[in-house]
């Protein structure tokens, strides 16, 4: 630009105003200044030439202007542009130095950083130069409240103002709210979701959102004779088509799917959208006679025709998307009639209806019998009646005085303040009290609350200065407004823009400036309105009062329109007249005395008796004369009746004032004009307008804002860049609307008294600290005031500091004579503001924010350390760090690919610290040193695209990171986004270098989306876009790379997504973004399922913050281009001496991707990396302390806490100190504790580690300590095996791999013996032996190759010359039936591995590869294929660095990722963290045990039925028994051998659970307690379940078809016969297997374990068991006894009880039991009640009001077995029937074929019992009521039959249950149903004397297949019919 050269303009004002004019245009545009000058020559004609007018001048030209440093600089947050004073060309961005307000308002950055309130967030936002947003209010360890509440029947979560709780809330209203038609689950269509909630709650309807969109999208289609509507059942779409009819002819019939001939395609897709069913062709022509079912479908099943046959088949059933919700009597909710009928066909059951709408909308609210007082409302959360205080009302003014003495805005605001105070507050009168503060002046609010007139006095930064009329330029017209309260004097802005002088005088009161010269504005041609001036003169308008009040130089307002006196007359005598008198009296503050002679208006104000405090200096008059004080004046107003105001606090003075420059017209402005051609535009592009400002009217002083940051000019304590909220620490936006207050009021809550200095914003509550009461936290638990040291003083209140202790890092302060503590303000003087980790686990924003916050909430955190967070972190001592500090300054000059420096004014100094030479773990983070935690940037929550890539060579990289496949949480986002190259694609693993050659590799997709929208407002691409660095970029890339997480992270591919990652952004219609995303790197997924996934969430969401541009199919795109890196491991060895130089070293192996690699989180530009030369200065520093390597074992003992609730009881057993260690089960997970005399230790199985298994252990390259182990399924090896290993060992002895014959010879082992490999093998005649001649290194990897073919083997370690070798001669085979182990064995077998090998311990080592048979097997602990383990670890991890013992303790490696810790004397715990025992002295319920803790502490483990910390209190349990278990949890019942049955030879078994996990134990009960003998066992293994059972010759495992839906209730039906098993889940799909031959009986000694065991090393290892079940088991029912009871349980831990099930709210009345029925349950009543709840009292009816009918032995009632038809083949059959009867024997009802040897279903009564009978042709199954029937007393039997399983229930007895053989299913009839026996007997002859019998009695109410039977009516035969009186 130093080329361009401008003509001089005539006028310095014009020059540079011009000269500015230019520059910015060109800075704008971004091009030469030439081409500038053209295009604007061109495209703006009239400008161009206005610009060549005003500069052209020939005579003169400017010399060319030196270069300009800021211009091209783009500094953003704030930052401002600062030239260099010694050389212009040299600029750089600065953040200016901001003044927080010291207020306590803690809020949580997207950096998970917390700051004492968005200022400071906003300063750290500057200095970073990266966007930081509050994600909510309250620290950031606080999790979102509403994660854990759930709210029904109508309410909605809403956070508290500090995001602390979290409350259900109904409505208030739904005025405003946009259409957006949903529809409820009740089946009706609504407004908006607001309406729909409004009437749930109104009503007490438990009505949710089903749909977006209408219930029945055809509802608003043309339903004609033409046009009919088909609703699509996943999109919702409606589909409109011609019935078949309108198609056109088409001479090409085809045959379809269902056996009819159609005449075309049309017609045939036509009709089956009709009828609603799939339809396709099998072939063209007529249907040939064969193409149709051989018999009758049943259950809406529809005859389904294939190529080679036909068969009925539920499949064609196509049901459309119309929500018409029917409940069905089995208790589900089926979204329309059609796909009730469906679920009919796919279960075989007749599913009759029950009511319309969902099951669930009558269920009675919780809260019909809840009353709230104080004006509370009930709510329902969590399912529980709730009383909740209302936050807000509507906005409507309608003022009222409450019986409090304070006024309220509206009833509801009183209501809602009474509630919250938990007073009864009623309204005194209608309008607002009489305020004391009444009449506050110079803009200041009457806080109603605490009767004191207030400033608002805080300003949002907003550059738009005026000019005040004391001649003094205001930054903002808020902080003009803010002095004149203050001050208490009158202030008004004169003009917009900086004051300016007129010659040299100035002008005030609104004179002008002309000529130089001040002149008042003159009045002629105004027309003739008066008005009463506030110093009581009428003037003739407005504009003659404006000048006088020029003239006089004094304020006069308008007092009211018209004169002064006309409200008066002409002063007669009437009562009209004295009644005026009386009002102007009130008027200036005097008061009437009716019974004074003369002077009735009496001015009594005694201003010499007001107290020195509250008499202020002299004040300046509006008559402009002098007052002692405001009293004094308002004396002065009473007694002349005049307007006298305030003009200014302190004498009157000549006051000089600024003058004003005649006002031009905004088309006269540097940038012309806005849209209304009236303001003047502040920058270009109409930049500053209202139009583009969109200031809210009421926040904001005009609509004008700052051209370069676009916020508006805020009032006082009004917030946001509209200007649309409160600051925190004020309230009351409402006061502004309503009321026009001058601004928010400020909060003013008590600082002794308050946590926080913010309030709620529709009353001004502050939020108190424990047991402080009052609006504004003031009043102390006794009702006393606070005072400034709180409650405890009072009059006593110390005068000095000698007498003051202050707590909490408070300081004391003296004050007027008068001693209290202050806490710390957040903007201190610290000079090393860098993030610290308190020891709470939160991370702040620096040192003092966090002792701000700790003081107000009265707790003691310390700084943990420097930077992030990592985890949890347990408060322990701090040490204090000497720092060596490097200016920021020095840091900033020498950043490496800086482009943009930033300053803070003044310069502050960073700490650096000597860097540390501990080598982090492969899996662990980096570890960053103080100076790294000191330069790291603020992070952000989500991964972002403003970041830059910065290298810094000098310092070899850390060991690399190996991720977890799991997805990371927040806190890990942001911990590895703050480490020093930030994040790999995982979004979790911190890079150790910038290419990201440790990353994992990850399955990448790449493509594109053309993008509409981002966050809600329209996007468009403009060049600055190109560069990934910049601001933009960043900001946009963000924003679509947060909403496509989310968007993925809610999808179907969520379980292997890992991130978003935006590459570039080019121009399209709107916007195009390059992305990857990132996927673990075996995943199954391909393309099209991203793509569907992603597009299925698009179109659900509605609150998404990207828009797709429709249609989104042809505007998303992908490709997968596999593996994102190439190595997949690398490791590191490392021992505690090793430095950072060696693990530089062992990385330089790995392949690197090229520098560009866009694998790396990229990193802003500015503060927030440090440049290589500071890493010298760190390393030559004075030594200084380090803190301790965050690795991840570093904190092994206190990151994983303990289960809190873990519960271990043994009934009857008393309670005394454990005699050995391991009694109390210390081990969790499953651990073995190992009894070491006074001592314990503990073996974890494998994925677990820490003193007491209390760590998760994630493993890649398993590490084997000696005594640790992987199994693996039995090689195949009889004739020739080949296998491959890659190990290292740490010593030179120790088994690698093993495999052999159990109790036999046969065997092949691999094993270390003094440095050299060794082969043995034995094939049945001997062990061959072959040794390597190769030493192997301790520490280095090996490989080692062998083969064997029979007798003959091979061995060669590192390619060495082959060893070959022979077993001796005989057998050749190899036969191997353990499973295959390595790195060890298990305890059981070392006697007989040790016998054969020579070898007794396991490989101390690690090893990386597996081939057996060319087939490598996976070793990772997540998705490997080991069948189980134990002991094993991450390969160079080391638990015991850095030591996790306390106090000095010594730490022995036991395993792998195991240790145990020597306590020194005195000391106690796994960890050695306590100094005495704490479990002495015992402070647990006798009925419990103590533990000790990992992290110090005690824990009692409280048996089921009580709790508390020491388990003091008894446990209600609400509802059945359903246990809930978390994965570290067990339940021990009674063995399944101790319930009254054989299960020898058979057993059956259901199990109703829904799991919330895919993997788990459910049971076991074995015959052996160390794993050996018989067993069963049920689990999840990847969501598919395993049968197994063995009958003591190899097990049976029978798997489920498919894996089962998690978080929903499913049924599993077990059969074992012999040696035959089988497995149902949820009544279909059986899968069938078969133990191995010989043994054919199971037994059975010990318990049962439900959910998991205490040890799982002493279960039998087949089982394959190695980890706890997560979710609910509902039932367990053994041969149709439920074993699932409380009084079954023997001990369990960590259990609770499932509170989420319907029978946890007790629905069941008048003693009724609530049993479970899968998701709904069924009611069983006692006698004399009945209803769905037992809500009914039964009277028994007298002779004739039912029909009873009586049956005397000889009556024998025919009837249809389907009531009104026929059925000749039945697979459900359920009858519900009444009876009274004496007789002990007696057939009741059968049904079946009528000829011997067939099919038959009955009930009969056997020796005074209810029993039923069925055969389906196999064998008999009988199910017997224990209770007795012959007492002559009505009693309800309920008996069913689906396919093979039958139930019973009598009365309100549990349902006695049963299953046939595994055989068939269907019960062959001749469709005849008899009640009272049989006319023909001849059936009965092979059934007991009961069934050959009569009934003798009553039956009514008879119920078949949920239809009621007539008895008399249906009757198909004759007899005579009795009624039960006729009978007696």
């Amino acid at each position: 630009m130093s080329g361009c050269h401008y003509p001089s303009p005539p006028l310095p004002e014009r020059d540079r105003r011009y000269q500015h004019k230019v520059s910015l245009v060109v800075r704008y545009f971004m091009i030469p200044c030439n081409i500038c000058l053209i295009l604007l020559a061109t495209s703006t004609l009239g400008f161009a030439v206005l610009l060549f007018l005003n500069n052209y001048k020939p005579p003169h030209f400017t010399p060319a202007q030196p270069p300009d440093g800021c211009r091209g600089m783009l500094c953003g947050f704030g930052a401002v542009c600062e030239r260099d004073s010694s050389d212009p060309a040299k600029a750089e961005c600065v953040c200016k130095r901001v003044e927080c307000p010291s207020l306590v308002a803690p809020v949580c950055g997207s950096d998970s950083s917390t700051y004492t309130n968005e200022c400071e967030l906003e300063k750290a936002q500057c200095n970073t130069q990266r966007r930081i947003k509050v994600l909510r209010k309250g620290p950031c360890s606080l999790k979102d409240p509403c994660t854990e509440v759930t709210c029904s029947y109508g309410s909605t979560c809403v956070q508290s103002s500090d995001g602390l709780s979290a409350k259900c809330m109904c409505p208030l209203g739904c005025e405003g709210k946009p259409v957006q038609t949903v529809c409820g689950s009740d089946g009706k269509d609504y407004r908006n979701e607001c309406e729909l909630h409004q009437h749930a709650c109104k009503n007490q309807k438990n009505i949710r959102v089903q749909y977006q969109g209408h219930c029945d999208p055809c509802k608003d289609s043309e339903n004609s004779l033409n046009i009919m509507c088909w609703v699509e059942a996943l999109t919702r779409q409606p589909l409109m088509f011609g019935p078949p009819e309108s198609c056109l002819p088409n001479n090409e019939p085809l045959c379809a799917s269902d056996g009819q001939t159609y005449p075309s395609e049309c017609v045939m897709t036509a009709t089956g959208l009709q009828k609603g069913i799939k339809l396709k062709k099998i072939h063209g022509g007529q249907c040939r006679q064969l193409e149709e079912c051989k018999e009758e479908c049943l259950f809406n099943a529809v005859c389904l025709v294939e190529q080679l046959n036909a068969r009925c088949s539920c499949d064609p059933i196509e049901c459309e998307g119309t929500y018409k919700p029917e409940c069905g009597k089995d208790g589900h909710t089926y979204t329309n009639e059609c796909l009730r009928r469906k679920a009919e066909c796919l279960s075989k059951i007749l599913i009759p209806i029950k009511h319309q709408g969902p099951c669930d909308l009558n269920l009675p609210s919780p809260c019909l019998d809840k009353e709230c007082e104080h004006g509370a409302v009930c709510v329902v959360k969590n399912n529980e009646p709730v009383c909740e205080c209302p936050e807000a009302c509507p906005q409507t003014s309608d003022p009222v005085c409450g019986s409090d003495g304070h006024s309220y805005g509206s009833p509801c605001e009183m209501r809602a303040m009474g509630c919250a105070l938990q007073k009864a507050i009623h309204i005194q009168h209608k309008g607002p009290c009489d305020e004391a503060c009444a009449n506050c002046s110079f803009g200041a609010i009457c806080d109603a609350q605490s009767g004191l007139c207030v400033c608002p006095s805080e300003c949002v930064e907003s550059h738009q200065p005026v000019c005040g009329n004391d001649g003094t330029t205001y930054n903002s017209e808020c902080e003009l407004h803010v002095r004149a309260c203050t001050e208490q004097m009158e202030l008004r802005v004169v003009s917009q823009g900086e004051c300016k002088t007129c010659g040299s005088t100035v002008c005030a009161w609104g004179a002008r400036c002309v000529q130089n010269k001040c002149e008042c504005p003159q009045c002629s041609g105004k027309a003739y309105s008066p008005v009463c001036g506030s110093d009581g003169t009428t003037y003739d308008n407005e504009c003659e009062l404006r000048m006088s009040s020029c003239m006089q130089k004094r304020r006069i307002d308008v007092a009211k329109p018209g004169s002064c006196d006309e409200d008066c007359g002409s002063g007669g005598s009437g009562s009209g007249a004295e009644s005026c008198e009386q009002d102007r009296c009130r008027m200036f503050g005097g008061s009437w005395d009716e019974d004074a002679e003369d002077d009735r208006c009496v001015c009594d104000f005694a201003c010499k008796s007001v107290s020195h405090n509250q008499v202020q200096l002299p004040i300046c008059g509006s008559d402009g004369k002098n007052y002692s004080n405001e009293c004094e004046l308002k004396k002065a107003r009473c007694e002349k009746q005049q307007h006298l105001l305030i003009q200014n606090q302190g004498p009157c003075t000549a006051v000089s004032v600024p003058e004003l420059t005649p006002p031009q017209h905004c088309s006269l402005a540097v940038y012309g004009c806005c849209s209304d051609n009236v303001t003047a535009a502040l920058g270009v592009g109409q930049a500053g307008c209202p139009s583009t400002c969109q200031c809210n009217i009421y926040g904001s002083y005009k609509g004008t804002c700052d051209p370069a940051t676009g916020q508006c000019s805020c009032k006082p304590g009004v917030g946001g860049q509209k200007c649309d909220r409160c600051e925190p620490g004020f309230w009351n936006f409402r006061g502004i609307v309503t009321e026009n207050m001058s601004g928010c009021t400020p909060c003013n809550c008590d600082a002794t008294g308050s946590v926080r200095d913010d309030c709620e914003q529709m009353s001004g509550l502050c939020s108190c600290k424990t047991g402080v009461k009052g609006m504004k936290c003031n009043v102390c638990p006794d009702g006393s005031k606070m005072g400034m040291n709180g409650c405890d003083k009072g009059p006593d209140a110390p005068t000095s500091c000698d007498e003051l202790e202050c707590n909490f890092g408070a300081s004391c302060i003296e004050v007027n004579g008068q001693a209290h503590c202050e806490c710390p303000s957040p903007d201190c003087d610290l000079k090393n503001k860098t993030k610290v980790c308190g020891s709470d686990g939160v991370t702040y924003a620096d040192q003092c924010q966090l002792r701000t916050i700790a003081c107000r909430q009265d707790k003691d955190i310390t700084v943990q350390h420097f930077g992030q967070c990592t985890g949890e972190t347990a408060p322990t001592e701090t040490v204090d760090q000497p720092l060596t500090t490097t200016p920021f300054s020095t840091l900033i000059h020498n950043q490496v690919n800086s482009r943009h420096s930033i300053h803070t004014q003044p310069q502050a100094p960073q700490p650096t610290v000597a860097a540390t030479t501990t080598t982090p773990s492969p899996r662990s983070s980096p570890v960053p040193s103080t100076a790294a935690s000191s330069f790291e940037g603020s992070g952000s929550g989500e991964p972002s695209g403003d970041d830059q890539l910065i290298v810094s060579p000098c310092v070899s990289p850390p060991g690399p990171v190996l991720a977890s496949s799991t997805e990371p949480t927040a806190a890990v986002r942001s911990s590895c986004d703050n480490t020093e190259f930030g994040c790999c694609p995982d979004g979790k693993t911190p890079s150790s270098t910038p290419e990201g050659t440790n990353c994992p590799s990850t399955m990448k997709f790449s493509g594109f989306l053309h993008l509409d929208q981002v966050e809600g407002q329209e996007i468009f691409y403009t060049p600055e876009m190109e560069d990934p660095k910049s601001e933009l970029f960043g900001e946009t890339a963000r924003s679509i790379e947060s909403a496509l997480n989310e968007l993925f992270r809610k999808s179907e591919v969520h379980k292997d997504f890992m991130s978003v990652r935006v590459r570039n952004l080019a121009p399209s219609n709107s916007i195009l973004a390059f992305v990857e995303a990132h996927f673990k790197p075996d995943t199954s997924y391909t393309v099209d399922d991203i793509v569907g996934a992603l597009l299925k969430q698009l179109k659900a969401s509605k609150d998404t913050s990207i828009s797709v541009k429709k249609p989104e199919d042809e505007n998303i795109r992908f490709t997968n281009y596999g593996l994102s890196t190439i190595p997949i491991f690398t490791t590191t060895t490392m021992t505690t001496t090793e430095s950072v130089t060696t693990a530089a070293l062992s990385t330089t192996t790995t392949t690197r991707p090229p520098p560009t690699s866009p694998y790396i989180t990229r990193r802003p530009p500015g503060t927030t990396r440090r440049p290589s030369s500071s890493r010298r200065t760190t390393t030559t520093s004075a030594p200084v302390t380090t803190p301790r390597p965050t690795t991840a074992t570093a904190t092994a003992t206190t990151t994983v806490p303990p289960p809190a609730t873990t519960i271990t009881h043994v009934r009857g057993r008393t309670h005394h100190k454990p005699q050995k260690p391991c009694d109390s089960h210390p081990c969790l997970h499953g651990g073995t504790c190992e009894d070491d005399g006074n001592d314990f230790s503990c073996k974890c199985p494998a994925g677990r580690g820490g003193s007491v298994c209390e760590k998760v252990i994630k493993y890649f390259i398993p590490s084997f300590g000696g005594q640790s182990y992987l199994a693996f399924q039995t090689m195949s090896a009889y004739h020739t095996v080949r296998i491959a290993m890659e190990f290292r060992a740490s010593e030179m002895t120790g088994l690698l791999l093993y495999n052999g014959q159990d109790g036999k010879k046969d065997f092949i082992s691999l094993a270390l013996v003094n440095g050299r490999m060794e082969l043995r093998f034995n094939t049945g005649s001997g062990t061959g032996t072959l040794v390597s001649k190769v030493q192997v290194s301790q520490g280095r990897w090996h490989q080692l190759v062998v083969t064997r073919n029979r007798r003959n083997a091979m061995l060669s370690v590192d390619n060495e010359p082959h060893i070959e070798g022979e077993s001796p001669r005989g057998t050749d085979g190899l036969n191997l039936d353990t499973h295959l182990f390595i790195g060890g064995v298990p305890e059981e077998m070392k006697q007989d591995v040790r016998e054969r090998t020579a070898v007794a311990t396991g490989l101390v080592g690690c090893i990386r590869l597996l081939d057996v048979n060319n087939r490598v097997l996976n070793l990772q602990e997540t998705g490997g294929d080991s069948l189980y383990g134990s002991g094993v670890g991450e390969c160079g991890n080391n638990p015991c660095q850095p030591n996790p013992c306390k106090n000095g303790a010594a730490c022995q490696v036991k395993e792998a990722e195991m240790f145990h810790c020597k306590c020194s004397k005195g000391f106690w715990g796994p960890t050695c963290a306590d100094v005495h025992d704490p479990c002495e002295p015992n402070r647990c319920h006798p009925s419990s045990q103590c533990q000790a803790l990992p992290e110090g502490g005690y824990k009692c483990e409280c048996p089921m039925g009580r709790e508390g910390r020491h388990c003091e209190k008894v446990a209600e349990r609400r509802g059945s028994y359903m246990p809930l278990f978390n994965g570290d949890s067990y339940l021990e019942l009674k063995g399944l051998h101790l319930y009254g049955h054989d299960l020898r030879q058979k057993v059956s078994m259901t199990v109703v659970l829904m799991a919330n996990d895919s993997n788990g134990v459910i049971f076991y009960n074995g015959q052996k307690s160390d794993g050996k003998g018989d067993f069963i066992s049920l689990s999840l293994n990847d969501g598919i379940l395993e049968f197994r059972y063995d009958l003591g010759k190899g097990s049976a495992t029978i798997r489920s078809k498919e894996a089962i839906q998690l978080n929903v209730w499913n049924t599993i039906n077990l059969e074992r016969s012999n040696r035959k098993g089988e497995i149902m889940v949820n009544k279909k799909d059986p899968v069938r297997g078969e133990a191995p031959n010989t043994h054919v009986d199971l037994n059975l000694k010990e318990s049962l374990f439900v959910g998991g065991a205490p040890d799982y090393s002493r279960l039998a290892r087949v089982a394959a068991l190695t980890e706890g079940f997560k979710g609910t088991i509902q039932k367990i029912i053994l041969m149709g006894t439920p074993i699932l009871r409380e009084e079954n349980a023997l001990r369990s831990s960590n259990v609770a009880m499932f509170q989420d099930h319907p029978c946890s709210q007790e629905p069941c009345h008048n003693g009724g039991q609530c049993n479970p029925q899968l998701d709904t349950y069924e009611c069983v009543c006692l006698n004399g009640f009945s209803g769905g709840h037992c809500q009914n009292t039964i009277y028994e009816k007298s002779a004739g009001e039912t029909e009873a009918v009586a049956f005397d032995g000889r009556t024998f009632i025919e009837y249809h077995n389907a009531v009104t038809k026929s059925e000749k083949a039945l697979l459900v059959n359920k009858f519900e029937l009444s009876i009274r009867t004496e007789a002990t024997q007696g057939l009741v009802l059968w049904s079946g074929k009528g000829i011997e040897r067939s099919d038959y279903i009955a009930l009969a009564i056997v020796d005074g019992h209810v029993q039923m009978t069925y055969d389906l042709g196999s064998k008999p199954v009988v199910l017997r009521s224990s209770v007795r029937v012959d007492t002559n007393r009505w009693i309800r039997i309920k008996a069913s039959r689906a396919l093979r399983d039958g139930s019973l229930q009598v009365g309100n007895e549990a349902a006695v249950t049963g299953s046939s053989p595994l055989a068939a299913t269907q019960l062959d009839t001749d469709g005849a149903l008899w009640l009272g026996g049989l006319e023909e007997l001849a059936v009965a002859r092979r059934l007991p004397k009961a069934y050959s019998t009569g009934f003798v009695g009553c039956i009514k109410d008879v119920v078949v297949d949920g239809v009621d039977l007539h008895l008399v009516e249906d009757a198909l035969n004759s007899p005579k019919i009795l009624h039960c009186s006729a009978a007696k």
